[in-house]
């Protein structure tokens, strides 16, 4: 664990309940993290598994789904606080950040970041922790 970042193993995927799953490599490693076609479908995964270290952008899906609060360094990424995150990025989270921040803008859906207060209200929600899939 890293700055507070929430770190998951290989099987916390493989654990949750979505069907159907769909194998998808991130960030070469030889290991695949399972992922339904939907999430692929709703956060382009394809397009920056290779460019956000793989705990990022789990935390980041499992976020949207209100599954799993974040580290400090993605909440503040997500609360839009630049110092904050670049205060709390390690290295590769601080060379990965353009890609983070447009991964957040164009994928996720808007209700779970931008301020601190939708951070906070997203937290708050009922079915946070539920481990639901975000509805289309």
């Amino acid at each position: 664990m890293r700055h507070g970042s929430v770190r998951y193993g290989m099987g916390f995927l493989q654990n949750l309940p979505f069907l159907p799953q769909m194998s998808v490599t991130i960030n070469s490693h030889k290991e695949s993290e399972m992922f339904t076609a939907k999430d692929i479908e709703n956060y382009n995964l394809n397009n920056y598994k290779d460019k956000i270290p793989e705990n990022l952008l789990i935390g980041l899906v499992v976020w949207a789904n209100q599954e799993h609060r974040v580290g400090h360094f993605l909440t503040a990424v997500l609360s839009n606080n630049l110092f904050e995150a670049f205060a709390r990025a390690d290295k590769e989270s601080a060379a990965a950040l353009r890609d983070i921040v447009m991964f957040v803008y164009n994928e996720l859906p808007g209700q779970c970041w931008g301020s601190p207060e939708k951070v906070t209200a997203w937290i708050k929600h009922p079915d946070f922790g539920r481990q639901h899939h975000l509805q289309s």
